[in-house]
């Protein structure tokens, strides 16, 4: 549970969306609460009716941070509007069905305060089911090979990243318009001012389950024409070809309009 803030023991926010019914949100607060790092505030962001989630939520975490939204509200309005209620410089993305480890909270902000330069970091993770089982391991890079893969895709795992909000707040926070590919665009815009990283430690469980929008969804054309933009616009920031950043866009564009086609009617 959250502590006051002091010199030694950096305050965190916890962004969390949900949404009924949440089945794993229990799960999900009770490794919060098991964090060997203790000075933390989770900021709830209810999705539609919160009726149901409202209860748990102060029932196992009393101080926390609620933030209800409309039912039509799209995920980009959830963590801004979350973001809008943060206070402390670093935030933790944390999302209601994947469990941080005991000391994720702890290990992040040590790499933060170590490594001022570090815009946002997140970790590799233990991807879990349904069921909570161990199905698989979700390595990311770190070091250069963030920057060198991010010009492609996506190289962090957006619940397990702990950023600086003056940083995201700098960038206007989440594009509205970038639907399903809302955590990317920010990364991308993210790396034009600064660095991001990524820990080897497996510090969060990652769960793969049947309604996963990333996994689900393909991502529409006016969110493609969004990260093209940021993907230009880092290219430019970093003196690089606009030519190759055109040629990544086109690369990383083509599967998502495969998926859309092969979408059922």
């Amino acid at each position: 549970m959250s502590t006051p803030p002091d010199d030694t023991d950096e305050f965190v926010d916890v962004l969390l969306p949900t949404r009924a019914p949440a089945p794993w949100l229990a799960e999900t607060l009770d490794a919060l609460l098991s964090q060997t790092h203790r000075n933390w505030r989770l900021v709830a962001v209810v999705h539609g009716d919160a009726r149901v989630l409202a209860p748990l939520i102060l029932d196992r975490v009393p101080d926390a941070v609620l933030v209800p939204m409309p039912p039509d509200a799209k995920l980009q309005d959830l963590l801004n509007a979350g973001l809008d209620a943060c206070t402390a410089d670093l935030v933790a993305r944390q999302d209601h069905d994947d469990i941080p480890e005991p000391s994720r909270l702890a290990e992040q902000v040590r790499f933060l305060r170590e490594h001022p330069d570090v815009l946002a970091v997140g970790c590799s993770a233990t991807v879990i089911d349904e069921h909570s089982a161990v199905v698989g391991i979700r390595e990311v890079p770190n070091g250069a090979a963030v920057l060198k893969g991010l010009r492609w895709r996506s190289m962090l795992i957006h619940p397990s990243v702990m950023f600086r909000l003056s940083a995201v707040r700098e960038v206007a926070g989440y594009d509205r318009g970038a639907t399903h590919a809302e955590d990317y665009n920010l990364w991308l815009r993210l790396a034009a001012l600064g660095t991001l990283d990524n820990m080897p430690e497996l510090l969060l469980r990652y769960r793969v389950h049947s309604e996963q929008v990333s996994r689900a969804k393909a991502i529409p054309r006016t969110t493609r024409a969004i990260v093209g933009r940021s993907r230009r616009a880092l290219a430019r920031s970093r003196g690089e070809s606009l030519l190759m950043a055109q040629l990544r866009q086109i690369a990383w564009s083509l599967p998502q309009i495969g998926r859309g086609l092969r979408r059922p009617s």
